[in-house]
Order: C-alpha cells, then structure tokens, then sequence
C-alpha cells in the first residue's frame, strides 16, 4: 500500500476524475477517463499527475487545526487533452489499487532524493505534523512534515535538529498502589 501526505490546501485544490470513456465502474491501467479542474488550475497536456483518495485526516498536534491528510495512492495518469473551461481527458499509465469516479488527481512527490547540506539562514521552531511510517517513534531516515517551509526561510538542504519534549507514552491504567 502506498501512502503520502498531502496539505490542507493542495487537497482543497485537487483535480477528480469524473468519468470514463467507457462505460466501466473500477478504472486501471489504459483507460481514459474525464477530470475536472478548478478554473484558475487548469492542466496542461502530457503533465502526470497522481491519482489518490483521502484516507486520514491530520491535526495539527498543537491545536487540533487541520493540517491536510494521509491519503491512499491509487496510481497515475497523463493529460492527453484539454478543453478549457470543460474538462480534461487523462490515460491512467498506472494503477495500484481500484480506482473509481471521484477519485482525486494532483501533484504528489513520490520519489525522495538526498539534497546537499545547506547553510540555514533563519533560527526557528517548528512542530512535526505527520510522518510517512505509522510508527510512533522518529528514527534516522523517517521522512516527515514540518509546519514550516520556504514562507518561513527554510530552504531543500538544511539541516534540523529534533527536540522531544515530554513523555510521548500514555498509560492505559494506573498503577495500583503496592500493598506492602
């Protein structure tokens, strides 16, 4: 199963695949299907794009605030064209799972690279929003997001250390006085 993370605001903004050329209820690899775009996002011929549902919302640890969601991805596609103000039509290139009509479509980094070491320019806080793995501990490698980013002077490279504050573990009963 593959997962990501999306935004608030790219997930407001996401394309969907409203129909198909042929008259089918799950859609895979090769089909071609109808998306929708919101008028100021139109998309351009050959572009890619992930195909993807929403499967957990995210709060922002510090104030419950929704920060955007884990989602599902359920494959790609390509634009094959474009009719503005109407909708697209896509080729789905890949599938992983069943993708169906209202299914979401938008940019979503899938592939990671390492990036050179950075000067950081800004001194600042932030707090982890969400993490890639399901584990509640964060380890070397862990891929996670920050609610900070370039608004805020970060820039690909820099390097940020982890401060962990509290006790993360939450007891399930409380211990028993011991009776001596």
């Amino acid at each position: 199963r593959q997962v990501a993370f999306i935004d608030k605001q790219h997930l407001d903004s996401s394309l969907f695949i409203v129909g198909s050329v042929e008259d089918k209820e799950l859609l895979a690899t090769g089909d071609e299907v109808y998306v929708s775009y919101p008028d100021k996002q139109v998309p351009k011929v050959g572009e890619r794009f992930s195909i993807y549902a929403p499967d957990r919302r995210v709060d922002h640890p510090a104030g419950g605030k929704t920060v955007g969601s884990y989602v599902r991805v359920l494959g790609d596609l390509q634009i094959v064209s474009v009719k503005e103000g109407k909708r697209a039509r896509a080729r789905i290139t890949g599938a992983t799972s069943e993708i169906e009509r209202g299914s979401r479509v938008g940019p979503l980094q899938r592939q990671f690279r390492s990036v050179p070491p950075t000067r950081n320019e800004v001194d600042l806080q932030a707090t982890i929003i969400a993490m890639l793995t399901a584990d509640q501990l964060i380890g070397h490698g862990e891929v996670v997001f920050l609610d900070v980013g370039k608004k805020s002077g970060v820039k690909a490279g820099n390097r940020l250390y982890v401060v962990r504050r509290g006790d993360a573990f939450a007891a399930r009963t409380t211990p028993e006085k011991m009776v001596g």
